[in-house]
């Protein structure tokens, strides 16, 4: 997909992916360009020889192949089918870029997601959405099957120990969550965990500043 003013939260979501699968048998590539237009795919997730394989996985995630392409929709999109012709589209061309000599990849050792925070109302009114379990669907789009996972129906259980989809949600006490709980173990939201401390001092700096300026200076 095209960047835009919406990049950092996919970024975000997928720099949470690249840190939770790190020393893993998967390797995180992000906004993979798959053409000379530079039609950029969000994650792209691939098996690798050798590492292990996380426990537990993400929900959603538990059924990884060799190659794993998935696409991101913030709280300010919306999934649409358009979101999946694209993905499909990404998968086509992913085939074709990463083949060897003449030879396709297998179809078989491809998995494709659709991650997104708001459910798709819109889609599910026109396609049938089969229910996996809490959070996570499935679509025949296309040859392929794609996993739809809705990162605000997710459980909040400790099985998503890295905070993948609690980072990226739109509700606040969840994303500060994994941080409060001390569950964290990534430099990603070790960062955030700063950023939130570092805007609470300045916070409380500008009202004290705030509070000079608007108080008589003989206290009356």
């Amino acid at each position: 997909m095209k960047k835009n003013k919406y990049t950092d939260w996919h970024r975000l979501f997928g720099i949470t992916l690249m840190d939770y699968f790190t020393h893993s048998k998967y390797r995180v590539e992000l906004e993979k360009d798959l053409s000379i237009q530079q039609q950029f795919l969000d994650v792209v997730i691939l098996e690798q020889q050798q590492g292990r394989i996380p426990d537990p996985l993400p929900d959603g995630l538990e059924n990884l192949k060799v190659h794993n392409l998935l696409t991101y929709k913030s709280h300010q999109e919306s999934l649409r089918d358009w979101s999946l012709d694209e993905l499909l589209g990404h998968y086509v061309n992913y085939r074709k870029h990463e083949r060897q000599g003449k030879k396709l990849l297998p179809a078989r050792d491809f998995q494709l997601y659709a991650v997104c925070t708001r459910f798709p109302d819109a889609l599910e009114k026109q396609y049938r959405l089969y229910r996996v379990k809490q959070g996570v669907y499935r679509v025949r789009w296309g040859s392929k099957q794609v996993r739809l996972i809705v990162t605000s129906q997710v459980p909040k259980t400790p099985k998503i120990r890295c905070g993948i989809y609690l980072a990226i949600s739109v509700n606040r006490w969840r994303m500060r969550k994994p941080i409060i709980t001390g569950r964290t173990r990534t430099r990603v939201l070790s960062l955030i965990n700063c950023f939130i401390d570092i805007f609470k001092r300045v916070s409380l700096c500008l009202i004290l500043w705030l509070i000079s300026r608007v108080t008589p200076e003989n206290g009356y």
